[in-house]
């Protein structure tokens, strides 16, 4: 390892505020607009932005609520996953995934996933599908898309597809959309997505006008009318504001998700080859870039070489789901998820997005090569 380094330069992992610089008059007149309506919950905001969502995406129907989390749970319950069920989710995620299962009393079952692009193993879920198993939730992680039609073949054809697509908003696979391939799908618009609200908010999309009217019932306490709750329900609901904030930034969503695609371009090109540098799987041309996390070999140190040089970075995810403190033995052993395990300990998220300048990138790089060279 060379120890030679230019001079230090801060480069931040994330910056929303220099993201959102250029959009604080477009902010400032969606807030006087909601201000004026006062339609702070809900409300015509909402109903545009699900529209042109819905739109982008190509689905017939969008419901906007209050978080991807609460996307989760509205779609699976909506399709009827219950207490009794097992729905098949992959080890190594976000444990909203998996959180969402136990939210609607149904049992989630850990698969294994694949070395190269993250996403869960076929053969795994194949191998974790029973006599119980009411559903399956590919989660298209980091960008990168699960091959639904692949999965759909590799299942029971009564066992229901939700697509978790948090992290891939505008991916794509083969022509089809992310968000439009599976039974329902749910996104998530936390502030640091790729389409980020100021604030919590989320989505089920869906081309299936009953499953849509269910989810709309379950997202406003089941609510046919005024004071009559037709089912169990719950408040749901997306945020006026958060509508009016994501309708301003769908409409500079493709330029940002070009300029990350041209951002990854480059550190593929610059750290192909690198012994000890193994890149994320790039196979598929529609696939989006939410993170940009090769995996490492002496991640550890790798990652205080970065920090020493003023270089923020991140790990997608140290822990796997079924081995966290919340779960426990009954829901698996490390043995069980040999690929997820590796993952866990080797992938490091690098600064990616609108926020780096050339010189940025061009810097994370050097420090890296450094490293390994």
């Amino acid at each position: 390892m060379n120890s030679k380094l230019r001079t230090v330069r801060e480069v931040a992992y994330l910056n929303l505020s220099a993201i959102h610089e250029s959009l604080a008059s477009d902010f400032h007149e969606a807030l006087d607009r909601v201000l004026d309506s006062s339609a702070f919950s809900g409300g015509a905001e909402v109903a545009d932005f699900e529209s042109d969502f819905a739109r982008f995406l190509g689905v017939t129907e969008c419901i906007g609520c209050s978080s991807g989390s609460s996307a989760l749970v509205l779609a699976l319950e909506s399709l009827g996953v219950g207490p009794g069920d097992e729905v098949v989710v992959p080890c190594n995620s976000f444990v909203a995934s998996a959180e969402a299962v136990r939210r609607t009393g149904a049992t989630p079952v850990f698969c294994d996933v694949d070395r190269q692009s993250y996403l869960m193993d076929l053969k795994s879920v194949a191998s974790k599908v029973g006599p119980r198993t009411r559903a399956v939730i590919p989660v298209h992680l980091h960008g990168n898309v699960v091959d639904i039609p692949k999965l759909r073949m590799a299942i029971p054809p009564e066992v229901l597809i939700v697509e978790d697509a948090a992290q891939a908003h505008g991916g794509g696979l083969g022509g089809l959309s992310v968000g439009s391939m599976g039974d329902m799908a749910a996104f998530s618009f936390y502030p640091g997505k790729n389409l980020g609200a100021l604030g919590e908010a989320g989505a089920v999309t869906t081309n299936s006008r009953e499953l849509a009217a269910q989810a709309r019932l379950r997202r406003s306490w089941g609510e046919r009318e005024r004071y009559v709750h037709s089912i169990p329900a719950f408040n749901e609901r997306m945020d006026g504001l958060q509508g009016a904030f994501l309708s301003i930034k769908l409409r500079h969503f493709p330029a940002w998700e070009e300029f990350r695609k041209m951002q990854v371009g480059i550190y593929l090109e610059a750290l192909k080859g690198i012994q000890g540098v193994n890149l994320p799987d790039n196979s598929n041309p529609d696939r989006v870039w939410h993170i940009f996390a090769p995996a490492f070999e002496s991640r550890t140190r790798l990652r205080e070489h970065l920090s020493e040089a003023g270089i923020q970075t991140a790990i997608h995810y140290p822990f796997l789901i079924p081995l966290q403190p919340s779960f426990g033995p009954d829901f698996g052993q490390p043995e069980d998820f040999p690929v997820g395990l590796h993952l866990a300990e080797t992938i490091l998220s690098l600064p990616l997005g609108p926020h780096l300048k050339q010189a940025d990138l061009e810097y994370v790089i050097d420090v890296v090569v450094d490293f390994y060279v």
